[in-house]
């Protein structure tokens, strides 16, 4: 067996393709050499750019823009998402102003804020935290802190020294309430019916804290439009240090 048909019998790419060629009585015509040329030349830049772009891997540098789209959009089923901080606010309804302070019948409505599509930087950082399976299926606080370092700090979703984790953190916050409780002295202590203060101290959400950087800003405002989701049985908010 040839060394060419041998190629194609292994598992990596062809390189080259299997030009197009010219019958004898033919080949003394430029023309026709010419057209068989044109289009060998034409498939091979065509094979080389499917070598070059795997559409699987949404890292490589050449899956890019309306490409890139269409890979998150087909192979992954993920959309590119838009960064968004504004907000809508109205008043006018009854209830929502002070008595005197609002034209009765009108409805004011207030838009604030800046809303952009992602680039391909975030949308790639977005994927992989879809997508990366490297760190297992279990959640831990080392596997919610890999994530998030990731995200920051790996440049259109690439993955990232194990050393940038400790620049991201988790804690159990504390919020106290206080409450009145009557009768709560030791006996003969205190007058009867009087009340001291308790202070009740439950935990709510545990909070990533993040640098505050750019990247550290984006992924707080994707994070807080559920664009970057956790485990739904912990409850998560993210903080700027």
């Amino acid at each position: 067996m040839s060394t060419r048909y041998q190629e194609l019998w292994t598992d990596a790419p062809l390189t080259d393709i299997i030009p197009a060629y010219i019958y004898k009585q033919y080949q003394d015509d430029e023309n026709i050499l010419a057209f068989a040329d044109g289009i060998n030349s034409l498939s091979q830049g065509y094979l080389d750019w499917f070598n070059q772009t795997p559409m699987g891997v949404y890292t490589n540098s050449n899956v890019a823009g309306a490409l890139l789209d269409w890979v998150g959009n087909n192979l992954y089923g993920l959309f590119r998402p838009t960064i968004s901080t504004s907000s809508i606010t109205s008043s006018g309804e009854l209830g929502t102003n002070t008595l005197g302070t609002h034209t009765i019948g009108t409805l004011t409505v207030t838009n604030s804020g800046t809303a952009q599509v992602a680039n391909d930087d975030i949308y790639k950082r977005l994927m992989t935290w879809y997508l990366y399976r490297g760190d297992g299926m279990q959640m831990s606080v080392e596997w919610v802190r890999r994530r998030v370092a990731r995200f920051i700090y790996g440049a259109y979703g690439a993955d990232i020294d194990v050393g940038l984790i400790t620049n991201v953190g988790i804690a159990l916050p504390t919020d106290s309430t206080t409450l009145g409780s009557t009768n709560s002295f030791a006996v003969n202590t205190q007058a009867v019916n009087t009340s001291v203060p308790i202070t009740i101290t439950q935990s709510h959400a545990l909070v990533i804290t993040v640098p505050n950087i750019a990247m550290g800003n984006t992924f707080q405002t994707l994070f807080n439009g559920n664009y970057l989701p956790l485990p739904f049985q912990v409850n998560f908010k993210v903080v700027l240090v």
